[in-house]
């Protein structure tokens, strides 16, 4: 064993700076351009970052930036500016316009005292222009292998996080460049320019210009590593004082317009509907009825209506894939399933256009204002029902500012604004007794039974032996979607004759002991809770075990330990949870964690990807510390106590895609 036993204060920079690096993207391979970067912290944990990302068809995000400080707070910020600038950086949006809404995003859960500087510019490889802004940055150098000439990009503009909204949108201004065949770019930061040496003589960006100059014939990787060794050996035996990092890219030829299609996503400005999961199955007579619908320029508000699991979310989203380009604005997708007002509502519309909540203006305000000045849209509004009362107040005010602006709403409930026109949604057709395969894929709940259940189990067949079965299965549920959709995915593990008396039989207890509900939410409440009866134990201990790791990975402050253990959005949850204590100076602990309970609400799936929601009863130790603070001196714990463990009941979603790890993927408190 070794005698060096490294501190706490160091086992966490170790971690954040794995966290960080895992973080640098991968550079895309696009022909006609290459791309190279260079990345050497001068800490174990260092403030620059650099990034590249696809901001619509043929045009291509990049960005550089410089966190103020260095270790795990500079990285905390560095995770946060990233995350914001891919969020606000896709779709339509300027240069200039992404970093007033990266500022807005991020200035709030900023330090004080920290900044954040950055260069950012979209090229577009069609148009072969590089639209430019910078943030307090260094410039853009430009040269090319043909010309020998020189160029540079230095629009105006303040620093991230340091200026209130209205200053710092006077200070920003914005440049466009022509890109031409052997054009070599450079960004760096302040780390490369300000390198000194023993005699305290400083590298300079006029002697980066001279040797990116020399290097115009060179390819971009060569660049790259020869402009640091240039910075290292002027450096020589004087200390690495800051982060050095360069980003070069080499515009060699326009290419073929296919191939960019190909490897370039198509433009995200239009929608914010990823591609959908699953295949969708049947509906053709309502797809065509509401697609006429939507076509009637005299209607502007649709609402499907429907019972609990007939798939109205899934045929507002094909909709929604179907109608992206017939409208000039896209279509755009909100989930309200958890709005609980007029101001949730418009947040949550907010999020899904991409914009950031400024000033004190009420969100479904902002919402109205967005909706004047964008092309004429299609909005999908999902879940409705419990924010009824709020219709007036959001989509009332919408349709009076926007009248442009289509409407399609889902809700167990009208509306009742005037105008609105219900389409109600019911259950799919099904079988009302045994046939042939042949015959009894004409029906189709038979039709969606099969594609997913070939989904759990790429052999699954629709065979005389089990086509009874299947049809029964259907009948039993009613033809909701849903519910059918859990049955098939056990198919993974029963053959349909399998699973018909364990569903008959749960459904049974359900409709003896829950008379309150109605008789089609009786039966869909007894397929998940059937659903989850299914689980296997090595799932349900898998449950248990993400509790102590992700508990263990908090405390720890282990960023990268988390990564492993939840989805991307619950990363981000934690990473700004985390930031927030570094600025506050605190730190909390969740320390000899023992399970007590484990109850398994529901579990569902949606294509390939399963979820479950988890109630979960422990004891810990849970208190917050002061990081000013020693163990034992007066006023170290905050809050909490250190010493008596407390009960703690919380309800976890988990999700995992095929038979995946299950990632932590929501926590909310039991009702």
């Amino acid at each position: 064993m070794s005698d060096t036993v490294k501190s706490p204060d160091a086992v966490s920079i170790e971690r954040s700076r794995k966290a960080q690096l895992s973080m640098l993207p991968k550079l895309p391979e696009i022909p006609g351009l290459e791309i190279a970067a260079v990345y050497k912290p001068c800490e174990h944990v260092g403030g620059d970052f650099y990034d590249l990302f696809v901001v619509g068809r043929y045009r291509l995000g990049i960005v550089i930036g410089d966190v103020s400080g260095h270790g795990v707070e500079a990285a905390l910020i560095m995770a946060a500016a990233k995350k914001a600038l891919q969020i606000h950086g896709q779709g339509a949006m300027s240069p200039k316009e992404t970093l007033l809404a990266v500022n807005n995003s991020i200035k709030p859960e900023m330090p004080q005292g920290t900044f954040v500087s950055l260069f950012f510019a979209i090229l577009d490889l069609k148009e072969q222009t590089l639209t430019c802004a910078r943030a307090g940055h260094c410039p853009l150098l430009v040269t090319n292998g043909h010309t020998q000439a020189l160029r540079q990009s230095a629009p105006g503009g303040m620093v991230l996080g340091m200026a209130a909204h209205d200053m710092f949108q006077r200070s920003l201004t914005e440049e466009t460049l022509q890109v031409e065949p052997g054009d070599v770019m450079l960004l760096y930061t302040d780390g490369v320019s300000e390198t000194a040496n023993a005699a305290r003589e400083e590298f300079t960006e006029q002697r980066l210009a001279e040797s990116l100059k020399r290097l115009s014939q060179a390819t971009a990787r060569e660049v790259a590593e020869r402009l640091e060794a240039e910075v290292a050996a002027f450096r020589g035996q004087a200390p690495q004082e800051d982060d050095v990092t360069l980003l070069v890219l080499r515009y060699n030829q326009k290419a073929d317009d296919s191939v960019l299609i190909r490897l370039v996503k198509p433009a995200v400005a239009q929608t914010n509907l990823g591609a959908p999961a699953t295949s969708f199955v049947g509906r053709e007579r309502e797809l065509k009825d509401l697609s006429g619908l939507l076509r009637d320029d005299k209607l502007r508000l649709v609402t499907i209506t429907g019972p609990g699991g007939t798939g109205k979310t899934r045929i507002s989203q094909q909709l929604g894939y179907d109608f992206v380009d017939r409208f000039p604005g896209g279509a755009w997708f909100a989930d309200l399933s958890e709005a609980t007002s007029a101001e949730g509502i418009g947040h949550t519309v907010l999020q899904a256009f991409g914009v950031p909540v400024a000033g004190q203006e009420a969100p479904e305000q902002v919402v109205a204002s967005v909706l004047e000045q964008r092309k004429p849209l299609l909005l999908v509004l999902d879940n409705f029902e419990q924010v009824v009362k709020y219709a007036k107040k959001t989509i009332g005010l919408w349709r009076q500012r926007a009248p442009h602006v289509r409407f399609l709403v889902t809700s167990r409930a009208l509306l009742g604004l005037e105008g609105e026109r219900e389409f109600v949604l019911g259950p799919l057709p099904s079988p009302s007794a045994g046939g042939t395969p042949q015959a009894l894929l004409q029906y189709d709940a038979v039709k969606l039974f099969v594609e997913r259940a070939r989904q759990a189990n790429a052999r699954f067949e629709l065979t005389a032996a089990n086509s009874e079965a299947v049809a029964r299965i259907c009948a039993e549920l009613d033809g909701m979607p849903l519910a059918i959709e859990l049955a098939a995915a056990r198919c993974a593990i029963l053959t349909p004759e399998q699973m018909l008396p364990k569903l008959k039989q749960r459904f049974s207890l359900l409709r003896s002991t829950r008379q309150d509900l109605p008789a089609r939410q009786q039966t869909l409440e007894g397929a998940i809770d059937w659903s989850y009866e299914l689980l296997s134990d090595w799932e349900k201990a898998a449950f248990q075990q993400a509790l102590l790791d992700i508990q263990t990975a908090w405390s720890n402050q282990d960023v990268a330990a988390l990564r492993h253990l939840v989805t991307p959005e619950m990363l981000e949850y934690f990473s700004t949870g985390l930031a927030e204590q570094a600025s506050e100076g605190v730190a909390n602990h969740v320390e000899d964690v023992v399970l007590q309970e484990a109850a398994v609400r529901e579990s569902w799936r949606e294509g390939a990807t399963q979820y479950a929601t988890v109630s979960l009863t422990w004891t810990a130790r849970d208190y917050t510390v002061s990081l000013t603070k020693q163990p034992g001196e007066p006023g170290y714990v905050i809050e909490g106590n250190d010493q008596k463990p407390i009960v703690t009941t919380e309800v976890w979603t988990f999700m995992r895609f095929g038979s995946g790890k299950w990632l932590l993927s929501a926590i909310q408190q039991p009702a």
